[in-house]
Formats: structure tokens, sequence, C-alpha cells
């Protein structure tokens, strides 16, 4: 057997990834997004042993809440609101593939849905980008468990309007990106 097929034995071509995690932070300009859960879904196709390319997905179900001026009160809550994340990016791992753990670090970029919980306000979708990095855990031949810190930016229009209905936005102000942290953990299965 030669190389090639040593390496092809050896390597899964893809690798689906659920996980778990916490989202921190997500300011608007007189709103706050309320830190909470996210999970999602990664499907990763190899390109080699160092390389991958991924598609995303993750949703995190949190409430917009008031940051404390005069018209909107700390802690008051205005709405639910889903935030979902959809982008496609790639990975590099460093270190030798058997190595019982490796570093990852990673781009990708599509766009973040928010989805309020109320007919009164209209959801909005934004292109957005996410710079991770983390740890790659071998559990077995075709197993890994993944640890993963992220930024996940969300470019907002000059005017800062977003969660707008009609002529009347609830949120509006002059921020220019929606910026949140996310921590994850998960299992990912080679095929």
């Amino acid at each position: 057997m030669g190389p090639l097929a040593a390496a092809a034995v050896d390597a899964p071509l893809v690798e689906i990834t659920p996980f778990y995690g916490y989202r921190l932070g997500g300011e608007l300009e007189d709103s706050d997004v309320d830190d909470a859960a996210a999970y999602g879904l990664r499907v990763g196709y190899n390109l080699d042993d160092h390389g991958q390319v991924e598609v995303i997905y993750s949703i995190q179900r949190t409430r917009l809440e008031g940051s404390g001026d005069i018209f909107t009160p700390a802690g008051d809550v205005r709405f639910d609101l889903d935030v979902e994340t959809w982008q496609v990016g790639g990975t590099y791992t460093w270190g030798p593939p058997r190595a019982p753990a490796r570093g990852v670090i990673g781009v990708s970029a599509g766009i973040n849905v928010f989805d309020p919980d109320t007919p009164e306000v209209d959801g909005d979708s934004r292109f957005a980008f996410s710079l991770y990095a983390g740890s790659r855990l071998r559990l077995s031949r075709f197993a890994v468990l993944r640890l993963q810190a992220g930024w996940i930016s969300s470019w907002l229009d000059s005017d800062g309007e977003v969660l707008c209905a009609d002529s009347r936005c609830v949120v509006a102000g002059d921020s220019e990106f929606f910026n949140q942290v996310e921590l994850s953990a998960g299992v990912g299965f080679g095929f």
C-alpha cells in the first residue's frame, strides 16, 4: 500500500461536529443581548492532514434588554431574540496528525439572522464573519473533542439600523459592528 492510500485510510474525509457553548456580549445603541447558551453543527471536509473547509450553523436563544439609559432601564426585557449564524470557512490544524492534542485556528464568513419573537418587529440578516481558535483532542481514530473560543462580528449598515418594522426601529444607533464571543465544546465524528 502506497503513502497516498495509507493517508486516505487514516484520515476521514468528512467530519460532523455537534457543539454546545455559551455566547457573550452583543451591544446595540440602547440595548444589550443577554448572554446565553448557543448550540449548533459544524460539517467539515478535510483537504489534507492540516486543512479543512467547514459549513457552520449555530443559534443563540436570548433576549434583548435595555442597557440602562433613561429610556431603556437596565434589565428591562424588550423581547426574546434568536441570533442564528450561517457561515462557511476554513481551518488550519497544526501538529502531527496522530498526536493526542492539536491546535486549530479558523476564519469563516456568512450571515447572522436576528429573529425577534414579537410581531411588532421584523427580523433582519447581516453579513457576519468569525475568527476562532482552539484544540482538537483525539478520542479515537474517528472521533475528536473540539474545544474552541471564537469572535463573531456582524456588520451593521452605517446608520446602525437593525430590527426595524415599517419606518420605526426598535434598535437604531451609530454602531457599525455587533460583536459576540462564543466558547464551545463538541465531539466530531469522521467518516
